[in-house]
């Protein structure tokens, strides 16, 4: 009974029952990095998840945020209704900037990473030729889908909603 080869063994004998083996023809090497996944091919994965669980993802943290308005007022008065009103207003344009395919907007809250986010959207503006270019759909998905993340906590932690909470 013959031993079952796996891996790099079963390989090199599949290669070489067709033929492959003995370094006759040289397979050519690709040496060029492939584009980033992006949204800008419909039916993609990119795409999909842009399209349909980055506003779904919004839409809920809206949507927890409505949930507690009760608990905002009793906490901090009419302040902190205004500052839940205020995250909600910055998530909503978030999902509508999002959905509509609008330029990648630099971080202005003031925190310490804001220079490193605004930093790596300078380099994909430079590699996509613009800030137009820089777009939800055409700016890479995993960039994107971090950089979303960011900008709902840019919203729940504006200085001015930060301090009332503190």
């Amino acid at each position: 009974m013959a031993a079952r080869r796996t891996g790099a063994a079963a390989c090199a004998a599949e290669q070489e029952e067709e033929g492959g083996g003995g370094g006759e023809e040289e397979k050519e090497v690709r040496s060029e990095v492939p584009d980033s996944l992006s949204g800008k091919y419909t039916g993609s994965f990119a795409y999909l998840t842009i399209t349909e669980r980055l506003p779904y993802i919004v839409t809920k943290a809206v949507d927890t945020l409505h949930r507690h308005t009760d608990t905002f007022f009793a906490q901090y008065g009419q302040e902190g209704v205004e500052a839940e009103k205020a995250a909600i207003g910055l998530m909503s344009k978030l999902r509508n900037e999002l959905q509509t395919d609008k330029p990648v907007l630099p971080i202005t809250d003031g925190f310490p990473d804001a220079a490193q986010w605004n930093k790596y959207l300078e380099q994909q503006q430079a590699r996509l030729g613009s800030e137009e270019n820089t777009s939800w759909f055409r700016a890479p998905w995993l960039f994107v889908e971090c950089y979303m993340y960011r900008r709902i906590h840019e919203a729940l932690l504006l200085k001015w909603v930060k301090q009332l909470i503190n």
